[in-house]
């Protein structure tokens, strides 16, 4: 939150929170593969079963 609607950075982040770069970076990328594998997810629930258009 702090990245996207602050847009702060990662060491800003890491001033802020009081926490370590590399820490911040993890939960960073851990995140984004989190709404990755969201996004993905809905994807495929919404694709068509027989091979139909959307």
């Amino acid at each position: 939150m702090l990245a996207y609607f602050r847009g702060q950075s990662q060491s800003e982040i890491a001033h802020t929170l009081d926490a370590p770069v590399g820490t911040v970076k993890s939960w960073i990328s851990r995140g984004l593969e989190w709404l990755r594998a969201m996004a993905d997810a809905r994807h495929v629930s919404h694709a068509p079963q027989h091979g139909g258009l959307y």
